[in-house]
């Protein structure tokens, strides 16, 4: 064999302290990493080949012979790199390096072919294998210093690609990350220009991915995650996709897939002919997603939102692409789950007043534009007025009186929330402080309490602190807690719940029968009332009314108040009555008034 005789040759002619000279002092060389696998025609030849690199510093080396047993043994070692003799008999080099560059785990190993150079095709030969993507073609018989040289710079250009792709690989995924999406969207945009084509982003937000979390755990969060970036993979269709790993895009690419943080995944469709193939795209993935997700034994069911960004129509330079798609994912989740939108100047325009309020509400406390209404609880059956829930309002400065459901999900996004709570407490004990200290009756009167400030540490003490500096008694007050919040951390949830419940305060879950509240821990939890969800009123169907009724009873079965809340007509007072609901809050008796007016309110309806 040509290896072998030039090797051999130029042992016969060399003294022994010639050759290590020419090779450099193996005590000299420090022992160089990454595992070598030879794959040669003749086992005698891969010995001397060996050993000639054990003397440059290689130390981990596998030899072999046989093609027959080639693949399964490159499976299971997976090597740093691979010399590959051409003329393998059998199947020979070319076939098995083919298969190399077709498998995902060997995909990326680098491989140097030893091509015989006295063969007549021998130019063919290397160009063969360079086109199968070997990183390197050398010929027969081969010196070994060159060979050390040329290994030494395969392995480090593979270890610098590997590195590479870490870093924009996504950990827990294993998809693409921010860093390479951005960097194909930056080609997309560019090819786009010149070619006078049309694509899209798509962002896609994963429904409710904190409340698992809440209820089961991070790590089911992350399995979860996990799951749902394998569906997604496997629900756009490989005609849609390359993977942004693979390098850059061609002409003919797909859509390309990365998971950009948290429960956001983002999708590139680089070449679109029209916008509703974007919208096709989503209501495929959304389809897929209605499948229910077994994870850790738990079934679950997940929607997501997706927000369709196209360019160059909604933007030429990435960072506005990706923001618009952003802005069109957030309204798709204000108006509900398992929906898509596409971005307008409109949806811009509301972000941009969104970013301003939040601005606006950082100031707000401080400036003094918060203040507490009133809403009556009613008894269903007596008509009197049995308690209260103080709710709260923002009056801005330019916009007047603003509403609680537009700027409590913003004050929770910048940890607004706790401050914001503590701050509604205290008014309403001192409003309740007021009205004693006048004469006046007080009803127990009820606070929201969000799961941000409930898990605060020493949420429990801060409740206690300021029912001290009101002189206000925990019976006089009532926390509304929703089933998020309860189920968050159960165990210390119980905990918390006692304290207060030692206290004389008063415990409710809000909006009961939207959340994931497990009934066994509902017998835990010290609790004296459930509210149903006014959705379950408003709604005028044989579904919700049963539910209602069932929440009506399961309460009843806890010895659990019931309040129903968003009564508006006489025929909902009619059906509370029939199924023995206790208390309801609604227009119907009072909308939320000011403290004045809800003053005169206990004066003359109140009996408790």
């Amino acid at each position: 064999m040509a290896i072998q005789a030039h090797i051999e040759n130029r042992a016969r002619t060399q003294p022994q302290a010639q050759t290590a000279a020419t090779m450099s002092s193996p005590a000299a060389q420090p022992v160089l990493s990454g595992s070598i696998m030879l794959l040669l025609d003749d086992m005698a030849n891969a010995e001397l080949l060996s050993e000639n690199l054990q003397a440059i510093g290689y130390r981990n080396m596998v030899l072999a012979t046989e093609p027959a047993t080639a693949r399964q043994l490159l499976l299971n070692e997976r090597p740093d790199l691979l010399l590959l003799d051409a003329d393998l008999p059998g199947e020979g080099g070319f076939a098995l390096l083919s298969w190399m560059r077709s498998d995902k785990s060997l995909k990326d190993t680098p491989v140097i072919m030893l091509a015989d150079a006295n063969a007549p095709n021998a130019v063919d030969l290397k160009l063969r294998a360079l086109e199968l993507e070997a990183s390197d073609c050398l010929s027969k018989p081969v010196d070994a210093r060159e060979l050390a040289l040329r290994m030494r710079n395969s392995l480090a250009l593979a270890r610098a690609a590997r590195r590479s792709r870490a870093d924009e690989q996504d950990g827990l995924t294993g998809l693409t990350n921010r860093q390479r999406f951005n960097t194909v969207l930056e080609w997309a945009l560019t090819y786009a220009k010149r070619m006078s084509i049309v694509g899209a982003v798509l962002q896609i937000g994963v429904d409710r991915l904190g409340q698992v979390n809440e209820a089961l755990g991070p790590s089911v969060g992350d399995r979860l995650l996990q799951a749902v970036a394998q569906r997604l993979m496997e629900c756009v269709r490989e005609t849609d996709m390359i993977s942004g790993a693979d390098g850059p895009l061609n002409d003919d690419a797909g859509a390309s897939l990365s998971r950009i943080g948290g429960d956001e995944f983002s999708v590139l469709l680089p070449v679109i002919q029209r916008a509703d193939q974007a919208a096709m795209v989503a209501i495929r993935i959304r389809n897929a997603m209605a499948t229910p997700f077994q994870v850790a034994g738990n079934t679950l069911i997940v929607t997501c939102c997706i927000g369709i960004s196209v360019f160059p129509a909604d933007g030429t330079s990435r960072d506005l692409v990706l923001g618009n798609a952003g802005v069109a994912m957030a309204h798709a989740k204000q108006l509900g789950r398992d929906r898509h939108e596409f971005y307008s100047k409109e949806m811009n325009d509301r972000s941009r007043a969104r970013l301003s309020l939040e601005r606006d509400l950082r100031l707000a406390l401080d400036q003094n534009e918060f203040s507490l209404v009133y809403q009556a609880k009613v008894g269903v059956k007596a008509g009197h007025m049995a308690g209260a829930e103080a709710l709260l309002r923002w009056r801005h400065p330019e916009r007047g009186m603003i509403g609680p459901v537009e700027f409590i999900p913003i004050a929770e996004e910048i940890d607004l929330i706790t401050p914001l709570g503590e701050w509604v407490l205290r008014s309403a004990c001192q409003q309740i402080h007021t009205w004693q200290t006048a004469g006046i009756p007080v009803p127990r009167i009820s606070v929201n309490v969000s799961a941000q400030q409930m898990h605060q540490p020493g949420f429990e003490k801060s409740i206690r602190r300021i029912l001290d500096e009101w002189h206000i008694a925990g019976s006089s007050i009532t926390l509304e807690l929703t089933e998020s919040a309860l189920m968050r951390d159960p165990d210390r949830t119980v905990k918390i719940l006692n304290v207060l419940r030692e206290s004389g305060v008063g415990i409710s879950i809000d909006d009961f029968g939207t959340g994931y509240s497990s009934l066994a821990y509902l017998r835990r939890f010290p609790l004296d009332e459930l509210k149903i969800d006014r959705s379950f009123l408003m709604e005028s169907s044989e579904e919700s009314a049963a539910i209602a009724s069932a929440i009506i009873a399961l309460g009843h079965s806890l010895r659990l108040k019931v309040v129903a809340e968003g009564v508006e007509h006489e025929h909902q007072l009619d059906f509370l009555r029939a199924k023995n609901c206790d208390e309801y809050q609604g227009y119907l008796f009072s909308k939320p008034i000011p403290a004045h007016a809800f003053e005169v309110l206990m004066r003359t309806r109140s009996k408790f």
